[in-house]
C-alpha cells in the first residue's frame, strides 16, 4: 500500500514514495526513482531488494506496486 508519493525537482532523485509493509503495519519502506549519468532505475530500502534483487537486476514487490500504479518511470505522479 502506497502511503505517500511525490515528485522531486532538481538532483538525481526524481520520485520518492513511502510504501507500507503487508506483514507489519508499522513498517514502511522508501522507494525512489533515480536518474543520473551512471544509473537509471528504482531503489527500495527493504532487505529483500538489497540482499537478493539488486544483484540480479530484479524488482521487489514494493517497486512493482509503485510501477504498476504510477507507470514504468512514475510519469503519472502529479
Amino acid at each position: 500500500m502506497i502511503l505517500k508519493i511525490k515528485k522531486c525537482h532538481g538532483g538525481a532523485v526524481k520520485v520518492r514514495a513511502e510504501v507500507g509493509s503487508d506483514a507489519d503495519p508499522f513498517t514502511t519502506y522508501r522507494v525512489g526513482y533515480i536518474r543520473s549519468k551512471s544509473f537509471r532505475g528504482f531503489v527500495c530500502t527493504c532487505e529483500d531488494f538489497f540482499n537478493r534483487r539488486i544483484g540480479t537486476n530484479r524488482n521487489c514487490k514494493h517497486i512493482k506496486e509503485v510501477r504498476q500504479t504510477y507507470g514504468r518511470y512514475a510519469t503519472k505522479v502529479q
